[in-house]
């Protein structure tokens, strides 16, 4: 697959990498949502060029979360059209110092 360009989002070569989150009980976290960021040289083959993260809104949506598994799913097509697709299942922890938190959700 063609990595693009790790610093031009912009370029038209770059893949575009759709990421999407689903709880274990069927709860959409995050929807499918396409990106357009290049990948560079990694240690094992290519790294998306920036990070990204799973923020849960409402906070209480996370709490429901934590100590639950979810399906992390990521796509990615390149250029020439060629297609990736790699599945995964994650447990949810909370955050170090959750409970110190005022976040009014306990």
């Amino acid at each position: 697959m063609e990595p693009g360009s790790g610093t031009d989002f912009l370029n038209a070569k770059n893949p575009h990498t759709r990421f999407s989150a689903v709880m274990f009980d069927g709860t959409v976290v995050v929807p499918p949502c396409a990106i357009t960021w290049g990948y560079v040289a990694g240690t094992d083959g290519y790294d998306l060029a920036t990070w990204t993260m799973i923020e849960f809104l409402p906070l209480d949506l996370g709490a429901r979360a934590f100590d639950t598994s979810m399906t992390l799913v990521v796509e990615v097509v390149d250029a020439n059209h060629l297609y990736a697709r790699n599945e995964g299942q994650v447990i949810v922890k909370a955050p170090d110092g959750w409970g110190s938190m005022d976040a009014g959700v306990r």
